[in-house]
């Protein structure tokens, strides 16, 4: 349902993703129950992982809250839960590709897909 969003005419835009990511980061920080942060996880998950499968991706400069992503899943991969960290583990290497993706975009450089 979210991935919908994500994909307006099949041109993912990266000021959509950080306007649903806004929204669940919240949910992830603030829950003290392991279900709903996994589930939040999930969500970043799949919604970073369907952006990264995208070549174009459209308005990649407003994307402004990598550091705050990153930092978040970050500490979240500390998490004495194994089902917590993997989930976050999982949304922070879908991330890591993407960045990857905008720097390499300006130099020219071919990535794999995700």
């Amino acid at each position: 349902m979210l991935q919908a969003l994500v994909l307006e005419r099949l041109e993912p835009s990266m000021v959509t993703l950080q306007s649903l990511l806004e929204i669940i980061l919240p949910c992830l920080v603030q829950s003290e129950k392991v279900h709903e942060q996994s589930r939040a996880l999930g969500a970043i998950s799949r919604l970073l992982r369907l952006t990264c499968n995208f070549p174009e991706l459209s308005h990649m400069a407003e994307f402004s809250m990598s550091g705050q992503l990153m930092g978040t899943l970050g500490l979240f991969c500390m998490n004495p839960n194994q089902e917590i960290s993997m989930g976050a583990l999982e949304a922070l290497h879908y991330l890591f590709k993407i960045l990857v993706f905008i720097e390499g975009r300006g130099q020219g450089v071919f990535l794999f897909p995700c």
